[in-house]
């Protein structure tokens, strides 16, 4: 990684320094993300050295958090495009420098037209006009369910995955899972994560 690192230094000092700056001042309103951007920065020079060798027709880089920082100074240094996907806490929980990464995104994908909202209140309609709308889910015809759980006995089977992150809402599953006990409705829930 240090030889890399030197690499992007000797290829561009310039754009290397510049975006290493802009990164740290972006982020000089929150603690927790200034502290990821001195680890992240020496990644992305690093990666960047990668890109500029060898080239790299995109990049993509989920949430807009950290994994954008690190395209945005990719970019920033190499000019290689990138692409973000936003979901929730990278759009609520801690806006530090957001706006700008979706701004020299080459386009933002949404789970909803919410989170399409939610991109425009951070950075506008000149990204929004940008911002593509894919769904989370799946396709509900192609899962039917079997015989033997439509049987009046069978238990519902309920499987939760994700972070157990307030932000992520697992008390409403808790309430419905008190509503499917009170109504007498069998099932058994299995929960996948971790968090608080």
């Amino acid at each position: 990684t240090a030889r890399r690192l030197a690499g992007t230094l000797r290829l561009e000092p310039r754009r290397s320094l510049q975006a290493a700056l802009e990164a740290l001042a972006g982020n000089r309103t929150s603690p927790k993300f200034f502290l990821r951007a001195l680890v992240v920065i020496p990644k992305a020079l690093a990666l960047s050295e990668l890109v500029l060798r060898r080239g790299a027709i995109h990049l993509h880089a989920h949430y807009g958090t950290h994994s954008a920082l690190l395209a945005w100074i990719v970019h920033r240094t190499t000019g290689a495009p990138y692409s973000v996907p936003v979901h929730g806490h990278d759009l609520t929980v801690d806006r530090s420098m957001l706006a700008r990464k979706l701004a020299d995104a080459a386009f933002v994908i949404a789970p909803s037209e919410y989170h399409r909202r939610l991109v425009s209140e951070v950075a506008g309609d000149r990204v929004t006009a940008r911002t593509h709308v894919v769904r989370c889910g799946i396709e509900l015809e192609r899962y039917r369910p079997s015989p033997a759980s439509r049987d009046a006995g069978a238990k519902l089977e309920i499987l939760s995955i994700g972070s157990l992150e307030p932000y992520k809402g697992m008390r409403f599953l808790v309430a419905a899972l008190a509503l499917l006990r009170d109504r007498g409705v069998p099932f058994r829930c299995r929960v996948v994560g971790a968090g608080e």
